[in-house]
């Protein structure tokens, strides 16, 4: 049903608000369209999950864009935003959608952990490229023919001692 367009999923949504399971698949049968009562009854649950996930969406999403507006920070917005996302879950007494919702926080969380980690690691990596930089240009400044003065001068230089 998902391959429906979205007028023709609407309708089959609103047709089975108002009528049994048995008599939907009655009707979508009779229009050609063949499907199982388990099949129906899961469609059925997603549509209307998906069309709440919308909805509430589309509220938080303008109560950003005032947050925003009002000066506050967009970090501060977005978990606002989040927060009330929640709560619209929880009111409506919808475990599945705030796990859901909790699941993807968790998610960006970590994501944003594991960004962090990766700038950390190619600080190090960059900071550790320039130390063997500096050990093979000491390296040479030692064998090089240079006076005592003169190579105290270029390892000052190379390690950035004033």
């Amino acid at each position: 049903m998902n391959r429906l367009p979205d007028e023709r999923q609407a309708g089959i949504a609103d047709y089975a608000e108002h009528h049994t399971l048995r008599e939907t698949l009655d009707w979508l049968r009779a229009d050609g369209v063949k499907s199982s009562s388990a099949a129906l009854s899961n469609w059925l649950a997603g549509y209307g999950l998906s069309r709440r996930f919308e909805r509430n969406e589309t509220v938080v999403k303008r109560a950003i864009d005032e947050l925003r507006r009002s000066g506050i920070k967009p970090e501060e917005a977005e978990a606002a935003g989040q927060y009330f996302f929640n709560a619209l879950a929880m009111d409506e007494a919808d475990a599945n959608v705030w796990s859901i919702t909790h699941s993807i926080e968790h998610g960006k969380a970590k994501l944003e952990l594991d960004k962090r980690k990766v700038a950390v690691a190619e600080r190090r990596q960059a900071m550790l490229e320039k130390k063997a930089k500096q050990a093979e240009q000491a390296e040479q400044i030692t064998k090089s023919d240079l006076t005592s003065e003169q190579k105290a001068a270029r390892m000052r230089e190379v390690f950035g001692i004033a």
